[in-house]
């Protein structure tokens, strides 16, 4: 079985802009990255498809799939509370938002969430799906998420997760195998391909 995680497509906003489950608009060039993922995909068969429920993930899933995708919450982008859609240089001038970027993993912001329940919440996930041996499996989320579950198979500290390059509709691929004990194992074929 392989499990493949995709990032949504590019997004129409400002680079220095604070989202994360707020729904954003998709960039024009949304449907040459469909096309990449789809050919990337073209050959996979009994396929399972999950996604985040947000826009857009969603607007992704709809167009690799007539059937109907799974939504999980759980694969939702950060909650950045009351800085969602704030410009990165305006929340650099709070005193909170300082105190936050210093210990990122641990504080949660405000009204929002933790970079470390976002991580709970996507390896909760991660043990749910990854015990289906069965099917393949496409997942349709976003950075931190898939950064998460990246820190999660490799044993890393979440703090060092950025160290994962996660572009707009990259693809990681993930085999999973069961070893002669019933053990199930995971091996990353690759992380971010975007061409």
């Amino acid at each position: 079985m392989n499990i493949f995680l995709i990032r949504h497509t590019k997004v129409d906003l400002k680079e220095s802009t604070c989202y994360g489950i707020s729904d954003v608009p998709l960039a024009s060039s949304f449907e040459n990255e469909v096309k990449f993922v789809k050919k990337h995909l073209a050959n996979l068969k009994n396929v399972v498809y999950y996604s985040s429920p947000s826009h857009r993930c969603l607007k992704l899933v709809n167009q690799l799939t007539a059937d109907q995708p799974i939504l999980d919450a759980r694969l939702c982008e950060m909650n950045f509370g009351d800085w969602e859609m704030i410009p990165w240089k305006d929340l650099e001038k709070i005193k909170a938002f300082r105190n936050w970027a210093d210990n990122f993993v641990e504080v949660q912001t405000p009204n929002g969430e933790s970079y470390l329940q976002l991580y709970a919440r996507s390896v909760d996930f991660w043990e749910k799906i990854s015990k289906e041996t069965q099917k393949n499996i496409v997942i349709i989320a976003h950075g931190g998420s898939i950064r998460s579950i990246l820190a999660y198979l490799n044993k890393i500290p979440l703090k060092d997760s950025f160290k994962f390059q996660i572009d707009f509709h990259s693809i990681t691929k993930i085999e999973i195998q069961k070893d002669s004990d019933g053990k199930i194992e995971h091996k990353i074929a690759y992380t971010n391909k975007i061409t």
